[in-house]
Formats: structure tokens, C-alpha cells, sequence
């Protein structure tokens, strides 16, 4: 879901030549632009170095700026090429060969090559556990000639370029060279070199992190040739600093001063205040789900006919309202896999969600042998939507006839009280929007929650061996049902939605997955 409101410059134009009066012309690209983009966030990275961090903020700053990826994410969550022409899978899913774009540069003037891309590529999977878990730390990406690797597994897997293009740690593409100056203690780049746009600058603590423009950058898609992550990039304004504002108000103050052009992570509560004004323009997307997860290793949520009657208590109309506060900022919706055009989509088990119905709960309670336990519900006091939800889904339980008790935590411990079992019955959190079943992680059995039912365990493998999307696809809906009708691993609250809003002078911006600075241009 995008809304936005666009101003044309060529409307503002007409407009200014207008009031000059007779013989007074302004066009459209005589406009002037600033030099510098100002965009205001909060969550400041450990590191810049995007292998070997799962922070979205590195991720949401250096890739498509800094650096480039082999495969790039569209709008519409498919998968297509960035730095490679075009891949090739084998038809057991074992063996993908990628055939690189040629002529493309790195910011130290040598050309990428199959070797840096191997090197680049294997670097990843020996840091990122996911991707060791699915493509096999042992399996390495080879060198095949200047500009085609492969990448030869023991076992199918075909959703390696899913894999990619979504992945927590970014698999950047960076000269071989620079690998050979990594800090030996951290293990990070100590060299930010890469193929896009920009140069890394300047990280001034606790305040920006700067990018200038690379005045040596070619790009290598045609101008237009653009969807999400994927496609042309240039550096429209030549300097960008990210400037790091922890509080929302403040943020939303330097936006309306015009200190910054670009503000991330503004409260639901000012939305309808920045949407109405034609100064600004909001952009809402999609940005996961909120699940409470149960604790099915150990305690009273260890039984699935408990879990069933905890879930069946649930008004997720109720919750959601009271986590966002404004019906832009999440829907009801019951698929695990939240994109609904995605071919994952699933309705299975829907009529187990939001169903509102304490009498069922009394009824499940009584075939559990429920006795008034207490449940334990952890929640972190400083996620505002996710103590919200905690307090509506303990009065809708305490009403249902089930011991609520909510578990109230600094965010420090509140991370270590959801990896020990013997802390919490079920905790509230969020997770990013996933492009293949497999890699939801609270449906994970050695994730916290311990989803080991053998039934799951063995539906993934079937799902991540195939070599058959379709035979996968229906795997997995009978997965879902399951999860819904029989296992209940997690109870699904809502989807979320979060915004980003723009001066009205901002043009040309892409807001997916984060705010992008490429291509971007600010009218003086």
C-alpha cells in the first residue's frame, strides 16, 4: 500500500510565470536544485559494512548508494537481476550460473569480475548462518570465467535468488582486494568500496553519515529502467547525509523547518496531520507482521489445545487499533505470507483468526484441563504497538478466563528473557516481510518459540528439497492449515504499516523498503 500526493514542478512553473506577468516565462527544467539531501532516521548501524550486520539501517543506506547487490528486490517482491545480466537454474535445483554485467566499475577504477563476485558472494554465506543453513557452508561460488560464476550444491534449493535479495545481512558486492584489509578482530570492511552512485564520506557519531557523488559512476540501466532496489541510479543530488535523529518529535520538527528533507519512522500519530497538508508527502508501505509467539518447549502455552484457546480470545480489530492507532498503519489479515499478489499467499486456517470468541476459549480451556495457570506475556515497555497489543490481549484473555499476566521489560532484557524458556509463555514482536516460507523465523525450530513439531520440520524440508514450485506451494498450504487448525505455533495479530514523509519540494523518490537516496532531487 503507497499513497502519496505529487507536486508537479511543471504546474509550479506555469503558475510562477503567470504571476511574473506578460513576457515572463519559467520552465520546467530551468528549476533549481540543491546540493544536498537531508533525511532524518533513527536506528544508527553498528557497522557500515552490510555482510556482517542485520541492522536495516546499514542495509537501508549503503545498498543501491555504496554498494550493489547480484540480485535486486522490485516493488512487487520478485526477484530481478542487478548486477548480473541473467541466471540460469538447473532443472534439480542444484547448480545456479550467473552471467555478470560487463563494464561494470568499482569506485577504485577496476572493473568487476567473476572473481570479485565469488569472493564477495562466498564471504556472505560463510557470515550470514541463514544462508550457510540453506545453500551449505561447504558449497562455494566458482569462478567460471570473467564474467559468469556458479555456485554447485549438494541438495536443490530453489530459492537461493529469494535468498539474496531479501536477506538481513546484504550479500554487497566489493572488490576481492578490499577483503584482504578486513579488521581482524571485528571482521568488517575496513574499505567501502563499491559500484554505485556514491562514495562513503564521512560518519560523524551520533550525528550524520555522509555520501558524495562518484563523478566517475556510469549507470548501467537505461534512465527509467527502475523498480525498487532494481535498475538506474544516479547520484541526482550530489551530497547525502543521513542524519541521525533518535526522537520522533524532533524528527518530525527538523522536517517541518525544512532542516530535513526526508523524515523515516514518524509516529501514526501525525500521519493524518502531514497527509492533509499540501507541504508534504507521505509514503505508507507495507513492512511485515506482529505475532505473539508461544513457548511450546516448556509451561502452560506447551499445550497446542491451550494455545488454540488463547488464540480464539483474540479480537486482532481491537488490537491492531490499539498498537497504530489509525486503520492505514495495519490490516487484518491471516497469511503468514503477508503479500497478497505473492504466490506463497495463503487463506488456509483464515477462519481460525481474529475470531473474538471467549465461549470457545472456555470450552477449549475445559478440554485442556486448564486450572488457572498463569500465562506469562513479555513485552518490551519501550515498543509502544507491541505493549499496546500486550494490554488489549490480557484483558481479552482475563475476560475469557485465562491468568494473564503481563511481563514488562527494558528491550535488554526483554531479549534475553524471549531466548530462555524459562521466563515467558508467549512474547510480542515483529518481522520483515519474507519471500519464501521457510525463512519465517518464528516458524523455525531452533528460533525462539521452538517450533519442533515434526509435522512442520518436515514440511520445510519437503518445501526447501523440492525441485517443483507448485508441489512446494501446495506443501505449504497445507503447512498453514495445520498451523492454524492443529499446531498453533504463533497467533498472527495484524500486518503493519509504516511511513516515511518528504518535504513537497522532494522529487523522485522511491520509498520501499526505506526512503532511497538515488535518483533523488530537492527543489530550492
Amino acid at each position: 500500500m503507497k499513497r502519496w500526493k505529487k507536486v508537479s514542478a511543471l504546474v509550479m512553473s506555469v503558475a510562477m510565470a503567470m504571476s511574473l506577468g506578460a513576457g515572463s516565462t519559467v520552465f520546467a527544467d530551468e528549476a533549481e536544485y540543491d546540493d544536498e539531501l537531508h533525511i532524518a532516521f533513527s536506528d544508527v548501524p553498528d557497522t557500515l559494512d552490510c555482510v556482517n550486520t542485520s541492522s536495516d539501517s546499514c542495509g537501508n543506506i549503503m545498498v543501491g548508494t555504496v554498494f550493489d547487490t547480484l540480485v535486486a528486490l522490485a516493488t512487487d517482491y520478485s526477484v530481478k537481476p542487478e548486477l548480473c545480466e541473467s541466471w540460469e537454474i538447473s532443472d534439480d535445483a542444484t547448480e545456479y550460473t550467473y552471467k555478470l554485467k560487463q563494464g561494470v566499475m568499482f569506485q577504485n577504477g577496476a572493473e568487476m569480475k567473476a572473481s570479485d563476485v565469488a569472493a564477495s558472494m562466498n564471504r556472505w554465506v560463510a557470515n550470514f548462518g541463514t544462508a550457510a543453513t540453506y545453500i551449505g557452508a561447504e558449497n562455494k561460488f566458482e569462478v567460471v570465467d570473467d564474467y559468469t560464476v556458479k555456485i554447485k550444491m549438494d541438495h536443490p534449493y530453489l530459492y537461493l535468488n529469494e535468498l539474496i535479495a531479501t536477506a538481513a545481512q546484504k550479500p554487497i558486492i566489493v572488490p576481492e582486494s578490499t577483503l584482504d584489509t578486513i579488521d581482524p578482530e571485528t571482521g568488517n570492511l575496513t574499505e567501502f568500496i563499491g559500484t554505485g552512485p556514491y562514495l562513503f564520506d564521512e560518519w560523524a557519531a551520533d550525528q550524520y553519515i555522509k555520501l558524495t557523488k562518484w563523478d566517475d559512476y556510469t549507470p548501467y540501466f537505461e534512465e527509467g529502467e527502475e523498480d525498487g532496489w532494481y535498475g538506474y541510479k544516479e547520484a541526482a543530488t550530489p551530497t547525502v547525509y543521513y542524519d541521525i535523529v533518535t526522537d520522533d518529535a524532533t524528527r518530525l520538527a527538523g522536517l517541518q523547518s525544512g532542516e530535513y528533507d526526508v523524515a523515516l519512522g514518524l509516529s501514526p500519530d501525525n500521519y493524518e496531520m502531514l497527509d492533509s497538508d499540501d507541504a508534504y508527502k507521505t509514503y505508507t508501505e507495507l513492512d511485515g507482521d506482529m505475532v505473539m509467539i508461544y513457548n511450546k518447549k516448556e509451561g502452560v502455552a506447551s499445550d497446542a489445545t491451550f494455545r488454540r484457546a488463547v488464540n480464539a480470545a483474540l479480537n486482532d480489530d481491537d488490537i491492531g487499533l490499539a498498537s497504530y492507532g489509525n486503520s492505514d498503519f495495519y490490516k487484518i489479515n491471516s497469511s503468514y505470507m503477508c503479500v497478497e499478489d505473492s504466490e506463497w499467499y495463503s487463506t488456509e486456517g483464515a477462519d481460525q483468526y481474529n475470531q473474538n470468541d471467549p465461549e470457545k476459549t472456555k470450552e477449549l480451556l475445559d478440554e485442556c484441563g486448564y486450572d488457572g495457570e498463569t500465562f506469562r506475556l513479555l513485552v518490551a515497555s519501550s515498543e509502544t504497538d507491541f505493549y499496546n497489543a500486550a494490554v488489549v490481549i490480557q484483558q481479552e484473555l482475563q475476560a475469557a478466563g485465562v491468568n494473564c499476566e503481563l511481563v514488562t521489560t527494558d528491550w535488554a532484557t526483554y531479549l534475553n528473557y524471549a531466548a530462555d524458556p524459562t521466563q515467558f509463555d508467549a512474547f510480542i514482536t515483529s518481522f520483515s516481510v519474507k519471500q519464501v516460507p521457510p525463512l519465517i523465523l518464528y516458524l523455525s525450530a531452533t528460533w525462539n518459540g521452538w517450533a519442533t513439531d515434526e509435522n512442520l520440520v518436515s514440511g520445510f524440508e519437503e518445501i526447501n528439497a523440492a525441485t517443483d514450485k507448485e508441489a512446494a506451494i501446495a506443501t505449504w498450504n497445507d503447512l498453514q492449515k495445520y498451523c492454524w487448525e492443529e499446531y498453533m505455533p504463533v497467533s498472527k495479530l495484524c500486518d503493519k504499516y509504516v511511513y516515511a514523509a518528504t518535504s513537497a519540494k522532494v522529487q523522485d523518490i522511491t520509498v520501499f523498503k526505506s526512503a532511497h537516496a538515488w535518483n533523488v532531487k530537492v527543489e530550492k
